[in-house]
């Protein structure tokens, strides 16, 4: 079991439901830029249900990554499932007890390549949950260019801080 291994379980980034990845193929002009656009955002579902479902309070030790997303709208997603804990929990039958935040920084990470909104909510991100990336060798990569995005996003930004998400959560999470 991933849980008692201590093992993370990383999810990649997922169009929202229904976009099917057929979609790259698409010959209309746009198709592909909205795809490439909306795939880190289908995650929000994977991550509500494992936490609504129950996933993250059954299993506290059970650690999740959500890869290629980026982070920006993580303050905002997670004030949302807080709000809908808040107001809802009674008339839904909720069977967590913690508002959802409390899951994600116990429980959740996301990684980015390049985020200047996310680096902004950093902290509303949770310092400890958030892993840069350079996705090499893919499209999106940051590479042969990454120490400079590094060097750009990360501008202003505490030394310790800097190195919790350049590399000090990734050696954390995975016991390196």
């Amino acid at each position: 079991e991933l849980e008692a291994a201590g093992i993370p379980l990383a999810f990649h980034i997922q169009g929202p439901r229904g976009m099917q990845l057929q979609r790259l193929f698409d010959p209309t002009p746009g198709v592909r830029e909205a795809f490439i656009s909306l795939s880190p955002l289908g995650i929000g579902e994977l991550i509500s249900q494992l936490i609504f479902c129950g996933v993250c309070a059954r299993h506290p030790g059970f650690r999740f990554i959500v890869v290629e997303t980026g982070i920006g709208w993580i303050p905002y997603f997670l004030e949302r499932m807080d709000g809908t804990f808040q107001k809802h929990r009674f008339w839904t039958h909720s069977i967590i007890e913690e508002k959802p935040s409390f899951y994600w920084y116990r429980q959740g990470h996301a990684t980015f390549i390049e985020d200047r909104s996310g680096m902004k909510l950093r902290h509303e991100a949770g310092l400890d949950n958030i892993l840069w990336s350079s996705d090499y060798p893919h499209s999106d990569s940051t590479w042969p260019w990454s120490r400079e995005v590094i060097e750009e996003h990360f501008a202003g930004v505490p030394a310790e801080e800097r190195r919790k998400i350049v590399s000090g959560n990734a050696a954390r999470l995975y016991k390196l």
